[in-house]
C-alpha cells in the first residue's frame, strides 16, 4: 500500500478531484485472473460495466491474450459503440440484460445489418416472441436470412424448500421444464438463433461473507454460499445434460463473477467466466473470505479529493464526495479512505454530495488543496462521475484516458 506522502506526490500536478489507476496492480490482477482461466481451460468474458474505460478494456485484452474472449455489455447502445471500435478487438458481444424498448430493438437491428457478432439475453417466451415479431416486420420484403443470436439467462438462486429466495430477482427460469419451454420457443422461431446460456450465481459472487460491518451475518452468509454452490453445480449440470440430449451445440455457457471466479472456473458445465471488477479490485471485494478476490487481487483504483476548508482542529472538509455505491443500503457502500490511519468520515455527514468532512488527528498538518484518497465500494458506476482516469506506474503519471462519460457516452 502506498504511503500518504507518495500518493500526495503523485497527485501534485493533477487537477482534483481525480480517479487514479495503478497500472502495476491492474496488470497483475489481469494476469492472476487469466492464469486461473488457463489452468481450468476456460475463457474470460469481462463485464464492461465494471470498467467503463475503453483504454483499460483494451489493456485488459492485450494482457489476457487468448484467454479473453468476447465482452459482456450492459447496454445494446454500449455494444454499438464498442463494435464501432471493432478494429481494436471489440467483437463477440453479449448484452447482459434483455431488450424491452423499440429504440433498443432498432439499435440491435442496425448492429445485425452491420454484421456484428452479438448475443441478446432472453429468459421468457415473451422475449422470443417480441424479437421474432420485430425482425419479421423488418424483413417483410427482404430476402436476407437474418436472425438475432440469443442467450438464455437461467436463474441460479437457491430456493430451499421453495420457501426462501436466496439470490437476485431476474430470470424466471428456475426449473428444467421452464428452461425447456424457452428453449423450445427459441428453436421454433425463424428469427432467433440460440447460441448460449448464462447461469450467474449472484448469491455466491455478490454475497460478501467477511464483512466488517455486519459480522454477525457472516456465518449465515458463508453457509448460504456453501449450500448455493452445491445447488448451482447440480442445476448447471442438469441444463448441460438436457442440451446434450437434444444435441444442441451452443457456443458458450457463461457464469461466474469476481466474487466467485475460482469456483466458477472449476465448474465443468461452464465454458467461460465473467469478471469485471477483478482487474480494479474495488472495496466490496475485500469482504469475501478465502476467494480469488481476497487471496490474489489487489486494489488498483482510488480517487482523490482536495481539502477546501479547515473548520476546526480535528476536521478538514474536502471538495466533492458522495459516490455511494448501488445495492442494499449499508455502510459498506460508502467509499473509504485508502489510508485509514489518516482519518475517517464523520458519522453525521458521511460522504457528502458536494463536500466531504473528514475527522483527522490534527488538521494543522494539512493545508488547502492537499489531497485525501479513497477507494470506491464498486468499480464501474463511479466512472460516471469522472471524465478521465489518471493511469500511473511507480508513482509517475503515464497518461490520462477518457471514461465513457469523458467521451460523451451515457448508456443508462
Amino acid at each position: 500500500m502506498h504511503s500518504y506522502n507518495s500518493l500526495k506526490r503523485l497527485a501534485h500536478n493533477v487537477a482534483l478531484p481525480a480517479m487514479f489507476v495503478d497500472l502495476d496492480l491492474f496488470d497483475a490482477n489481469v494476469h492472476a485472473l487469466a492464469k486461473i482461466c488457463r489452468a481450468t481451460g476456460k475463457t474470460w468474458r469481462p463485464a464492461t460495466k465494471s470498467i467503463r474505460v475503453p483504454a483499460l478494456l483494451k489493456r485488459l485484452q492485450k494482457i489476457a491474450g487468448e484467454t479473453q474472449k468476447g465482452w459482456m455489455c450492459f447496454s445494446i447502445f454500449e455494444a454499438s459503440y464498442l463494435y464501432a471500435q471493432n478494429a481494436q478487438g471489440f467483437d463477440d458481444l453479449l448484452i447482459a440484460y434483455p431488450l424491452s424498448t423499440e429504440s433498443e430493438y432498432e439499435e440491435a437491428f442496425k448492429l445485425l445489418e452491420k454484421g456484428c457478432n452479438f448475443h441478446l439475453m432472453i429468459d421468457s417466451a415473451a422475449h422470443v416472441a417480441n424479437l421474432s415479431s420485430f425482425l419479421s416486420k423488418k424483413l417483410a420484403n427482404d430476402k436476407r436470412n437474418l436472425h438475432f443470436q440469443v442467450c438464455i439467462d437461467v436463474d441460479m438462486s437457491w430456493r430451499p424448500l421453495g420457501l426462501l429466495h436466496l439470490g437476485v430477482h431476474r430470470s424466471p427460469i428456475r426449473s428444467l421444464p421452464k428452461f425447456k419451454e424457452v428453449f423450445s420457443e427459441a428453436q421454433k422461431s425463424d428469427f432467433v438463433l440460440l447460441t448460449g446460456v448464462m447461469g450467474y450465481e449472484a448469491q455466491i459472487a455478490g454475497l460478501p461473507d467477511h464483512n466488517r460491518f455486519n459480522r454477525w451475518q457472516n456465518p449465515i452468509k458463508a453457509l448460504i454460499r456453501l449450500c448455493s454452490k452445491k445447488h448451482v453445480l447440480r442445476w448447471r449440470a442438469e441444463i448441460v445434460g438436457f442440451l446434450e440430449t437434444y444435441k444442441a451445440r451452443l457456443r458458450f455457457f457463461n457464469g461466474g463473477g469476481t466474487g466467485s471466479f475460482e469456483f466458477a472456473a472449476h465448474d465443468p458445465s461452464l465454458s467461460e467466466i465473467t469478471s469485471g471488477s477483478g482487474p480494479l479490485q474495488s472495496q466490496l471485494f475485500d469482504y469475501y473470505r478465502e476467494t480469488t478476490a481476497q487471496k490474489v487481487l489487489r486494489p488498483a483504483l482510488f480517487f482523490a479529493l482536495p481539502v477546501c476548508r479547515i473548520p476546526d482542529s480535528k476536521r478538514v472538509t474536502l471538495k466533492s464526495g458522495g459516490f455511494i455505491a448501488s445495492g442494499e443500503v449499508g455502510p459498506d457502500r460508502s467509499p473509504f479512505l485508502y489510508r485509514p490511519e489518516v482519518g475517517k468520515l464523520t458519522s453525521g455527514e458521511g460522504a457528502g454530495e458536494v463536500q466531504t468532512p473528514v475527522q483527522v488527528p490534527d488538521s494543522s498538518q494539512y493545508k488547502l488543496g492537499d489531497p485525501f484518497f479513497f477507494r470506491p465500494a464498486k468499480a464501474g458506476e463511479i466512472a460516471e462521475h469522472f471524465n478521465h482516469y489518471v493511469l500511473y506506474r511507480d508513482e509517475k503519471v503515464e497518461e490520462s484516458v477518457p471514461t465513457y462519460r469523458g467521451l460523451g457516452l451515457n448508456f443508462f
